[in-house]
């Protein structure tokens, strides 16, 4: 059962952040400061037995970007263009695009360091290809970019965790193939 406590506000760079905990125990929690002029979460943390991981939003410019980079460009005209249907492969998954919409990730486990990856310092990026069912499981899940040490199989037992709001056509729930990219980052 989660806790989940208010922490305040604190002043950060002159903007205000206000912070909450999500408690499972003592030392399994989830921290979060979120800035409200911002709209982001300048820091999240996560600690539980086995591994510790904090992500610190360190630069933010707060100015006006220069319009230049939004100018419309010179011979610029607009395209009507139709779209189609997509139509499900032989197996009845479909892809996302032609009127497919995506499916929206509600829930995501955090993978978790092997030990092995852990004391060699060991880290990257691995690939799970799976499909999305039209309730919004993960199905068939299967690497496609490998990492060693134990943490594919860390990678496949996080997302197989994972929620999802279907992917749609027209309105209605449809299975989708996509890829997941799963980042293993030291600090």
């Amino acid at each position: 059962m989660k806790k989940v406590d208010d922490l305040g506000d604190r002043v950060f760079q002159n903007l205000t952040l206000h912070g909450t905990r999500q408690s499972r125990d003592a030392t399994d929690f989830d921290e979060f400061w979120y800035s409200p002029d911002l709209s982001i979460f300048m820091t999240r943390r996560h600690q539980d037995p086995e591994w510790e991981q904090t992500v610190n939003v360190t630069e933010f410019n707060r100015k006006e970007p220069d319009p230049s980079t939004f100018a419309i460009p010179a011979g610029y005209r607009i395209v009507e263009v139709t779209e189609t249907v997509s139509a499900a492969d032989a197996s009845g998954v479909y892809h996302v695009g032609n009127g497919v919409l995506p499916p929206q990730l509600i829930y995501a486990k955090d993978p978790k360091f092997t030990p092995e990856a852990r004391q060699a310092k060991y880290g990257g990026v691995a690939t799970v290809s799976l499909i999305v069912d039209a309730q919004g499981n993960p199905q068939n899940l299967h690497i496609i970019r490998h990492l060693k040490m134990g943490l594919d199989e860390e990678a496949l037992e996080a997302v197989s965790q994972y929620k999802f709001k279907p992917a749609t056509l027209q309105g209605k729930p449809v299975p989708v193939e996509v890829n997941i990219e799963v980042n293993f980052v030291i600090f």
